[in-house]
């Protein structure tokens, strides 16, 4: 009886469930595009637990917080939007290439500074990097002033319009206005102590590279005029709007996002955020991301991230932030390309929670590092990073080599702070890095710890060590710090390198281990080298 019972009752509960089918939400124009938020929110009304929104392929324009979902509770519920190929832009003006202001056909005149415009699929970035010819240097009697020479080829009309300069110093890239100009020196304030340290090279102040903007970098609005940049169409869009999707708080089942071409958002800002949503899983594949100014996704307490097949370029800041407290992240078969084009010390990904996967990602051109994982000792709370980092290539392309480029100091292509809890970072393949001083292929900063190293091929970084694992004893003391015991439980070996490896330990009963590490010589040595890594792992990274 009780059997029969529990089958009945079993059996309602699957009629129930069969009573309110999938939701499908279809957009074909721009106008139902704009009830997106709507729609999705009267599907969740119906106690369905699968809504699935196709999108005809072609351009659609998102406003600021285009789909908010905060404090919904939807648990068990699945939600897919299918771009089927489309191009979101964030909403913006538009600018007509008409009466005939362009200095000559196909070019459009764009206020100097290195923001996104878009004409059809292609963004065109606009700023310079220079190399200064002084060092940053105090004005005697002028408390707060400081000067710095620059190139005379890079000072041009256009960039005399500027009236704030960008200057890098170790991983920060920091804006000042300018005051004046006089023989070539540029004069500016700041009350940045940055800039007061005497002469140390390794943090900025000699010789910096800078960039001339007519904007801070708070995000103020961006005018046209003076610039140029080659159009192919009639009209320039500059985007405003940064935020598309967010999930906060509440509950979701899954999230499925796919086939979109984001092609640009406006200011400092997340473009997809999943925040403190009680969710199952989350997912971003098959598209394409450009010109997008900060973090392209970014989570908070979010489980089961899975971020793959992905194609991430031409965008300011740090790409993917993937917080300490979202486990289980996955970042596979990815393609970034040129990731850090504000000028400012980002990473392309922040990976940092327990039992992260990155692997199988190309990274090409990025300006502070390529892959960061472990958390920084003085975070408030006692959390470790675990996982692997594998069979990732990374590297800066020969265009990217010739220019002075955006990379700043002291980091690495692959990073690792403080406190992990069993992170493995194996076979990677690391190559032709220009990063500025102190530049490293693999980078444990600040004492890490609970790192193995082995297989990983690093050829060309000669502004530093191949692999450098420091030990910072003042970390040990910080009253801020929840590291009490930096360089414990690494292990380095078995490495194939062409520079110096640095591997500090504390000595004793430190549970570290340094092996044998190869050090090749010539050229046969190394493309031998290559060929053997391209054979065994290059087969799983995207084309």
């Amino acid at each position: 009886m009780r059997y029969r019972l529990a089958v009945l009752l079993l059996s309602a509960s699957f009629s129930l469930m069969a009573g309110v089918p999938a939701v499908k939400i279809k957009v074909a124009d721009q106008n139902q595009f704009d009830h997106l938020q709507s729609s999705i929110l009267q599907a969740l009304s119906t106690g369905t637990d699968r809504i699935d929104v196709s999108i005809d392929r072609g351009t659609y324009f998102f406003r600021e917080d285009h789909i908010r979902l905060e404090y919904q509770e939807a648990p068990g519920v699945t939600l897919t939007i299918d771009g089927g190929g489309s191009v979101f832009l964030g909403t913006g003006p538009d600018f007509l290439l008409s009466g005939g202001s362009a200095p000559y056909p196909g070019t459009y005149d764009v206020r100097h500074g290195f923001y996104s415009y878009r004409t059809g699929g292609t963004l065109f970035p606009t700023g310079k990097v220079g190399k200064a010819l002084s060092p940053v240097e105090p004005c005697l009697g002028a408390s707060g002033l400081f000067r710095l020479k620059v190139a005379e080829e890079d000072w041009t009309p256009d960039a005399r319009d500027a009236a704030y300069i960008v200057i890098s110093q170790w991983y920060l890239g920091r804006c000042y206005r300018i005051e004046k100009i006089r023989s070539g020196y540029i004069y500016f304030r700041s009350q940045d102590t940055l800039l007061e340290m005497n002469g140390d090279i390794t943090y900025g102040r000699s010789f910096p590279k800078y960039m001339f903007y007519n904007y801070p970098l708070s995000g103020a609005d961006v005018h046209i005029s003076g610039g140029k940049i080659h159009a192919e169409e009639e009209k320039v869009h500059q985007c405003e709007a940064s935020r598309f999707l967010t999930v906060w708080n509440g509950s979701l089942g899954h999230l499925v996002i796919k086939d979109i071409h984001f092609a640009g958002n406006g200011g400092k800002d997340y473009l997809i955020q999943l925040f403190m949503a009680k969710m199952e899983s989350a997912e971003v594949s098959g598209c394409t991301f450009s010109g997008i100014q900060d973090r392209v996704l970014s989570t908070h307490c979010i489980s089961h991230v899975a971020f793959h097949d992905n194609v991430v370029r031409d965008c300011w800041r740090l790409a993917l932030y993937l917080d300490m407290f979202s486990d289980q992240a996955e970042v596979y078969r990815n393609r970034f390309e040129n990731i850090g084009c504000a000028f400012e010390g980002t990473a392309v990904m922040e990976v940092l929670g327990a039992g992260m996967a990155v692997h199988d990602n190309v990274l090409q051109d990025f300006s502070y590092a390529g892959i960061m994982s472990g958390i920084h000792f003085t975070c408030d709370q006692p959390v470790s990073t675990s996982g692997l980092i594998e069979r990732n290539e990374l590297f800066h392309s020969d265009a990217f080599r010739k220019e002075p480029s955006r990379t700043l100091m002291d980091a690495g292509a692959i990073y690792v702070g403080t406190m992990n809890a069993g992170v493995v970072i194996r076979n990677n393949y690391i190559h032709d890095i220009r990063g500025a001083k102190d530049y490293r292929g693999i980078f444990g900063d600040d004492g890490a710890y609970g790192v193995t190293v082995y297989g990983n091929l690093v050829l060309d970084t000669p502004t530093s060590y191949s692999i450098d694992f420091r030990r910072v004893a003042s970390v040990e003391t910080r009253a801020d710090s929840y590291a009490k015991r930096v360089n414990v439980d690494n292990r380095i070996y078995g490495n194939t390198v062409d520079g110096k490896v640095r591997f500090e330990t504390r000595g004793g009963d430190d549970g570290c281990y340094k092996g044998e590490n190869r050090v090749v010589k010539t050229d046969t040595e190394r493309r031998s080298a290559v060929a053997a890594w391209r054979r065994k792992y290059g087969r799983h990274l995207p084309r």
